[in-house]
């Protein structure tokens, strides 16, 4: 956790810019070969989350929700600052092309179902660009639906369908790369069905199984 605090403490100085402009001086101070269509598709998905703009300027860090409206960042709650530092770090290691290995711990955390999905884009933008090792923990169905749905892309891509007006390629992933495991009373089980490519169904819809259940018994009593 310190060292993570480290990192945030050593880059909030980069972030006086905005994204664009952090991508523009890129572009003019460096000829690396910075994957500048995965560097704009993530800007794209941390602004679809955030809905604000992170700056940090000489009196402090703000969150603008216009040109002139701001908060404080102090002021925001504790998950909405640790969801901004993790989105402006994957941010930066797409814009510095840092390959690494890198765990995300429930990233659902502190996040609206539908930002759960742009986190599963972002996640997979970092991937796909850097092919960096990526280990995700979660407990959330939403996260693991919108990892079937970037493998079930990946399937239908192979085999040759124009999957890209409903998904952007760069998210894509490849189900020859991803692997999932439950784990259950100390031991790992693989959850990727071996006949789809993609996580079984039946673990992503078990919680709702039990709610629906639930709720025709209720139904039931109303008679």
């Amino acid at each position: 956790m310190q060292a993570f605090i480290d990192r945030i403490n050593a880059t909030k100085p980069l972030f006086n810019k905005s994204l664009d402009e952090l991508i523009e001086d890129k572009k003019y101070l460096t000829n690396e070969n910075i994957k500048y269509g995965y560097v704009k598709s993530a800007k794209r998905v941390i602004e679809k989350i955030l809905k604000i703009k992170y700056v940090n300027e000489l009196d402090g860090e703000k969150l603008y929700v216009s040109n002139k409206k701001y908060v404080k960042i102090n002021y925001s709650s504790s998950g909405q600052q640790e969801s901004i530092w993790i989105l402006n770090l994957i941010f930066l290691s797409l814009l510095n092309n840092n390959k690494m290995f890198i765990v995300f711990e429930e990233p659902e955390a502190h996040l609206y179902p539908v930002a759960q999905k742009d986190i599963i884009d972002l996640i997979a933008i970092l991937f796909n660009a850097l092919k960096s090792q990526i280990i995700i923990t979660t407990h959330s169905p939403y996260i693991l639906s919108a990892i079937n749905n970037l493998l079930y892309a990946d399937v239908l891509s192979k085999k040759g369908k124009n999957v890209g007006e409903i998904i952007d390629y760069k998210t894509i992933v490849n189900y020859e790369k991803l692997t999932a495991f439950s784990v259950n009373n100390g031991l790992l089980n693989t959850i990727i069905d071996k006949e789809t490519n993609m996580i079984q169904s039946e673990v992503i819809d078990d919680v709702s199984s039990i709610l629906n259940n639930i709720f025709n018994k209720l139904f039931e009593l109303d008679d």
